[in-house]
C-alpha cells in the first residue's frame, strides 16, 4: 500500500488542474455518491402516511425529508449539464471547433453499456415473473423514451426493479440538442439557450397545472426537467471554468441552505406529493426552489482539495451510474433473500442489505463489463476527464 499512495496522490494533483486540456474535478465524484444516496433513501425511507409509533408531525417531517430526497434526481441532471457544457466549451475554445460525432460516440460509450444491461435484466426478469404487460415499458425504454411512457402509464409505475431507467431517457434527449448549442462561437447564444430551457420548464409546469395533471405526470416530464439542466450549463457558464473559494462553515451554510430549499418544495409546495398539481404557483415555486437547491450543492463542493476527499468516496462516486442502475435491483433481492431465511425484515435492515448488494453489483460491473467501453471512450477524449 505504501508504493501506490504516492502515485494516487500524484494522480489526484494532476486531475485537479483545470487546463483547457484536461479537466476533472474529484470532489463531484463525491457529489455524484451523495445524489445517489438521496435516491436511495427516497426509495427506502417511508413517503406517506403515519409512521408506527411516532405522531403526526414528526411522521410529516420524515416522510416530506423522504419525498425531498428524491430530488437526488435532479442533481445528477443539473451535475451532468454542468460538466457536459463545461467540457464543450473546452474542446472548442481547444480546437476551434466541436466534434459532435465524437461527442456522441463518447456519450453511447459511457451510458449504453450499461443502460441496455439494465435494459435486459428487466426484460429477463419481466419474462421469468411472467408479467408481459412490463415489456411495453421496455419497449419505450429501448428508443429513449422510458419516461413519455412512465407519463401516459402513470398507474402501473414501481412494476419492475429497473423501472429506474426512465430518467436516462431524459438526459438523452437533452443530448441530443445541447452539443449543437455548444458548437455556436457565440458564447451569448449558449447563455441564451439555457436560460431558455428554464422558461421551457417554468411553461410546461404551467400547462401541466391548468391541464389538472398530476404531480407525477411533471416528474416524468422531459420538458420539466429540462430545467435542471438549464441550471447546470447556466452555472458552468457563469463560473468560467473557476470553482469558488469558499471556507468550511460556508460550504456547510450553502449546503444546508440546499437542503431547506428541497425541504420546502417538499413540505410546503408539494411537488412530490401523489395526486394533482395543486397549482400552477406551487409547481413553479417548488421547482425553482429544487433548481436553486441543485446549483448551492455543486457550489458548496466545488474547489475542495482532492487531497482531503478519500478515495473510497470518489470511487463509489465513480461508479454511481451502477449504483443508480442496480439499487432497486439490489432491495428486490435483498428483500427476497430475507423473506427465504424466515427472517423479519425492518425496513433499515433491508435497505442497509439492498445497499451492499447494490455496492457490489455496481463494483462488478464496473471493473468487469463498464471498463473495456470506458477505456475506449478515453481515446476519443479531446479534454481529458476523469480517469477509469
Amino acid at each position: 500500500m505504501a508504493t501506490t499512495t504516492p502515485v494516487l496522490k500524484t494522480e489526484l494533483r494532476t486531475t485537479a488542474n483545470h487546463a483547457a486540456g484536461n479537466f476533472y474535478r474529484p470532489e463531484l465524484d463525491i457529489l455524484r455518491l451523495v445524489a445517489f444516496l438521496l435516491v436511495f433513501v427516497h426509495h427506502t425511507a417511508p413517503r406517506h402516511g403515519l409512521i408506527p409509533h411516532l405522531g403526526t408531525q414528526l411522521s410529516s417531517l420524515i416522510t416530506s425529508l423522504a419525498k425531498a430526497c428524491g430530488f437526488g434526481l435532479c442533481l445528477f441532471f443539473a451535475l451532468s449539464a454542468y460538466l457536459i457544457t463545461e467540457l464543450l466549451i473546452r474542446e472548442r475554445n481547444a480546437n476551434g471547433k466541436l466534434d459532435i460525432k465524437a461527442f456522441y460516440i463518447r456519450r453511447a460509450l459511457r451510458i449504453w453499456p450499461l443502460y441496455f444491461l439494465g435494459l435486459g435484466i428487466g426484460v429477463a426478469l419481466a419474462l421469468l415473473r411472467h408479467q408481459p404487460d412490463v415489456l411495453g415499458r421496455y419497449a419505450a425504454y429501448a428508443v429513449l423514451a422510458g419516461n413519455w411512457y412512465c407519463v401516459a402509464h402513470l398507474a402501473s409505475a414501481g412494476k419492475s426493479p429497473l423501472e429506474i431507467l426512465w430518467s436516462i431517457s431524459i438526459e438523452e434527449q437533452f443530448y441530443l440538442f445541447w452539443p449543437w448549442m455548444a458548437a455556436a462561437r457565440a458564447r451569448r447564444l449558449l447563455q441564451i439557450s439555457a436560460v431558455s430551457l428554464l422558461a421551457v420548464s417554468a411553461l410546461a409546469l404551467v400547462f401541466i397545472a391548468r391541464k389538472g395533471a398530476s404531480t407525477d405526470a411533471a416528474w416524468f416530464n422531459s420538458f420539466v426537467q429540462f430545467g435542471m439542466f438549464g441550471t447546470g450549463a447556466m452555472l458552468s457558464l457563469k463560473l468560467r471554468g473557476s470553482a469558488p473559494r469558499l471556507g468550511i462553515a460556508s460550504r456547510i451554510a450553502v449546503g444546508f441552505a440546499a437542503l431547506v430549499l428541497w425541504y420546502i418544495a417538499s413540505a410546503v409546495f408539494h411537488i412530490k406529493d401523489p395526486g394533482p398539481a395543486t397549482s400552477a404557483f406551487n409547481l413553479l415555486a417548488g421547482y425553482a426552489a429544487v433548481a436553486l437547491g441543485c446549483m448551492l450543492l455543486l457550489l458548496s463542493v466545488m474547489g475542495i482539495s482532492p487531497m482531503k476527499l478519500p478515495r473510497v468516496l470518489i470511487y463509489l462516486g465513480r461508479i454511481s451510474f451502477g449504483l443508480y442502475v442496480f439499487h432497486e435491483l439490489g432491495l428486490n433481492v435483498a428483500s427476497s433473500f430475507l423473506h427465504k431465511l424466515g427472517v423479519a425484515q425492518p425496513r433499515i435492515v433491508e435497505a442497509f442489505l439492498g445497499l451492499a448488494i447494490t455496492i457490489a453489483l455496481a463494483s462488478l460491473s464496473y471493473n468487469f463489463y463498464e471498463k473495456p467501453f470506458l477505456k475506449l471512450k478515453k481515446r476519443l477524449e479531446v479534454v481529458k476527464s476523469r480517469p477509469v
